[in-house]
Parts: structure tokens; sequence; C-alpha cells
């Protein structure tokens, strides 16, 4: 809101709420007259973040293998091979 808009938002608010409030009992109230909100991108911020993070870590872990488009043909045989030395043991919690 403009400050001629708000100004009379405020006032008239103000002026209506001053008998609801005397007629209340006197508890704490929250009010939001006369207060503003500024609305951040942070939510996006924090998904792009994950998002990236989640590329990254799939690209360090599966080191994938461009063709000459830049499109992913295959993963490295070299990162992506399973230990022979040790039988894989199953755990059953």
């Amino acid at each position: 809101m403009d400050d001629k808009a708000g100004k009379a938002y405020t006032e008239f608010v103000t002026t209506n709420l001053a008998g609801k409030l005397a007629q209340l009992p006197r508890h704490p109230y929250h009010s939001a007259v006369g207060s503003y909100t500024i609305k951040v991108p942070v939510y996006y911020a924090q998904e792009k973040f994950s998002h990236q993070l989640a590329l990254d870590v799939l690209k360090e872990f599966l080191a994938p293998e461009l063709n000459d488009k830049g499109r992913v043909y295959r993963v490295s045989q070299l990162r992506n091979q399973e230990p022979t030395d040790r039988p894989v043991k199953l755990v059953i919690c």
C-alpha cells in the first residue's frame, strides 16, 4: 500500500479494533496492524542449491561420459565397479 492508503487503513483498523480489544479478557494477543512483510526468494535459493548439490554428487559418483553433443551416453566403468575382494553381507535389522 502507498502512504496515503496505508495510513487510512491503519487508522480505520485501529479505530474499529479499540472497542473490541477493550472487551476481551487480559491475555497476550498478536496483531499485524501497521506491519508489513517482505517476500524473499529463500525457498527458491534452497531448492536450487539442493538440486545443484544432487547433480554434483551424481556427477562425482557416476562420472558420466559425454558424446560430442554434450549428452551422457554411459557412465565411467572405472568409478562404477563393485568391490570383488570381499563378499557382500546382507544385514537385516
